[in-house]
């Protein structure tokens, strides 16, 4: 199959009213990319989050119909001065794909595994041609859209490289035991990963191994296994002190030391679970981990800790992942994916996170010197935009909230901006060269997947960026990253002798990371942050507008995700004539059991709604089967 020159679409997004209308999110963190393909080199134009769009946190919600996808799509193409006739093809999305999406299918793997593994293998095609290299995608789950797969069948991947000839096999993911977790703590896994390592209490013998995911057929055992060790760990208290755990941390309540128990314990056998399966594919395929590239995707790779474990245990030569590693950057793997299967053979370099939508120009402002933003991070944090927005969901210099690192109120400070709990450490940005002399065994960390300890004669420099435990999830910053952020901190080191920032992402609780200038300006009166910076202008908020508890006006574009709802129950009735409740219809399109009944029928719904009810009865919860 040929790959013309010019522009394509990839677009992780799902059509369906009724998963609309009943809420049942078949794709979360849906996203779309623009390329360019010109001979041999494929370039990254523009990547779209919805989240930023619509304003719904890791959005899932499905369009109505085609005609609304495309609306969507012909609106936020014009950001980027493109029309939808201009494109060679879409791809990804059924509904508006013109290219067969079983293309994307890579060995047998569900194209959502392989658009995680080959985001990360191609991220850098020089290293996937010309070296060899090891891929992990262990994510929660894969989403059934494009191939359903059998509950028997792999649904993580790993890979060996070898000077582009490339061989694919099953792996296990730690991926459930996490998403496990937050259903029964009701915390976030990044929550869950901070708490874990904030406290000093441990269990005295550890429990038993987890099991090995491998197919859907064990994500009810992993479940089981977290829910054990859940609840034993929850029935203890201060007085097994020696004989269970090591001492409850007396700076955590009770529920905070159990969960952070919990949270630690799940951790290390994470890791150890990755090293196993690293080190039998090392001793396996007789590579040199010194010469080998190690390439990381899907939602565990999120994990800085693990990252940065195997990577000092094995000694790899690289770690490879793109800023959006979970669901948020599935479109550039189907987009990937789709040039290798075309082309077999292509030149692409990620770079630069910030392929998001710029914000526009600040009226009536000034442009900023170094001195002005000094002074404005002397007295308190600020907001910084610069640039188009981040991939991913880690803020990288583009919409980020900064703050003086000496200051130890500092963190205080942004967790409170942020309604965040105490304990939640903040990120360092520091810059690329001086990472070694602040960090042990530190390396790049160019889109903060990576943790680090701090050096102990450094920690009391910046106590606003140093965990309870001295450890750091850090960004090593690079003139091309984000030139005008770069000359900030350079700055700020010839001041100071710092050459780091508290870096945080510009969001509220629970709201996706803002994208405008009008929300970045709303969120500083609400917050109460006096000075907003926006490609190098400088804009302050009035005083008399701090501290506003007026919401954050409508995202850009958030009418377009809503739909006409007139026709919704006259249609509903034609799809769901026998009236299934959200379970069972969330069964129907999740589990490949289920998915070829004909929910119309009324012999396969009553099929469908008496194994809704026993699993109800047993508390199988959906997402336990489908994460």
């Amino acid at each position: 199959m040929d790959c013309e020159d010019g522009l394509y679409l990839s677009v992780y997004a799902h059509i369906d009213r009724l998963c609309l209308t009943r809420s049942i999110p078949v794709r979360h963190d849906q996203n779309m990319a623009l390329w360019r393909k010109q001979g041999a080199h494929v370039e990254l134009l523009r990547y779209w989050e919805f989240e930023r769009y619509s304003g719904r946190k890791h959005h899932s919600a499905s369009f109505a119909d085609r005609a609304q996808a495309l609306a969507l799509i012909d609106v936020l193409l014009l950001e980027a001065g493109i029309q939808r006739d201009q494109l060679s093809a879409i791809i990804g999305t059924p509904g508006l794909s013109t290219q067969d999406d079983r293309l994307l299918c890579q060995d047998g793997f569900n194209p959502h595994t392989a658009a995680h593994l080959f985001g990360a293998l191609l991220f850098d095609t020089d290293r996937y041609f010309g070296g060899d290299m090891i891929g992990l995608a262990m994510d929660g789950g894969p989403d059934a859209v494009l191939t359903r797969p059998g509950l028997e069948d792999p649904i993580y991947a790993g890979a060996v490289v070898r000077q582009g000839k490339t061989r694919l096999f099953p792996i296990s993911s730690p991926g459930p035991f996490w998403s496990a977790m937050r259903a029964l703590t009701g915390l976030e896994e990044g929550s869950l990963m901070a708490l874990g390592s904030a406290t000093t209490v441990d269990l005295v013998a550890p429990p038993s191994p987890p099991p090995s995911v491998l197919t859907m057929r064990d994500f009810k055992t992993a479940f089981d296994w977290v829910r054990q060790l859940h609840d034993e760990v929850f029935a203890l208290t201060a007085e097994d002190r020696g004989t269970c755990h090591t001492g409850f941390d007396p700076r955590f309540s009770e529920a905070e030391n159990r969960i952070s128990i919990l949270a630690k314990t799940v951790q290390a056998l994470s890791i150890r679970q990755v090293c196993d399966t690293l080190q039998a594919i090392i001793r396996a395929e007789g590579l040199d981990p010194a010469a080998t590239t190690l390439a990381m995707s899907g939602g565990f790779a999120l994990n800085c800790r693990a990252n940065s474990h195997v990577m000092q245990h094995f000694g790899f030569a690289h770690f490879q992942a793109p800023p959006a590693v979970n669901d948020s950057g599935i479109s550039l793997g189907y987009g990937l994916l789709y040039f290798l299967k075309t082309m077999q053979q292509f030149h692409f370099k990620g770079g630069p996170a910030g392929m998001g939508a710029r914000a526009a120009a600040l009226p009536r402002t000034e442009p900023a010197d170094l001195d002005s933003v000094l002074d404005d991070l002397m007295v308190g944090p600020i907001v910084w935009i610069e640039g188009g927005a981040e991939m991913g969901p880690r803020a990288l210099g583009h919409r980020s909230l900064l703050a003086d690192p000496r200051n130890p109120a500092a963190k205080d400070r942004l967790n409170e901006i942020k309604r965040r709990q105490w304990w939640r450490p903040v990120a360092p940005v520091i810059l690329d060269e001086h990472v070694d002399a602040w960090f042990e065994k530190a390396d790049h960390s160019p889109y903060m997947l990576r943790t680090f300890t701090l050096r102990p004669e450094r920690a009391a420099q910046v106590p606003a960026v140093a965990h309870l435990d001295r450890s750091a999830r850090i960004q090593t910053l690079s003139r091309d990253e984000a030139p005008q952020l770069c000359g900030v901190l350079t700055a700020f080191y010839r001041r100071t002798g710092v050459p780091m920032l508290c870096n945080t992402s510009l969001n509220d609780k629970g709201e996706p990371i803002i994208n405008t200038l009008d929300e970045a300006l709303a969120f500083a009166r609400r917050r109460g942050v006096g000075v907003v910076y926006v490609d190098g202008w400088r804009h302050e908020v009035p005083a008399d507008a701090t501290e506003d508890a007026s919401p954050l006006p409508e995202r850009r574009h958030a009418a377009l995700f809503r739909h006409d709802a007139s026709r919704d129950e006259c249609l509903d009735r034609e799809e769901n004539p026998h009236d299934l409740d959200r379970m069972a219809l969330a069964m129907h399109r999740f589990l490949p059991a289920f998915q070829t009944l004909d929910i119309r029928d009324k012999a396969d719904a009553e099929r469908l709604r008496r194994h809704a009810r026993h699993m109800a009865k047993k508390q199988v919860l959906p997402w336990e089967l489908i994460l």
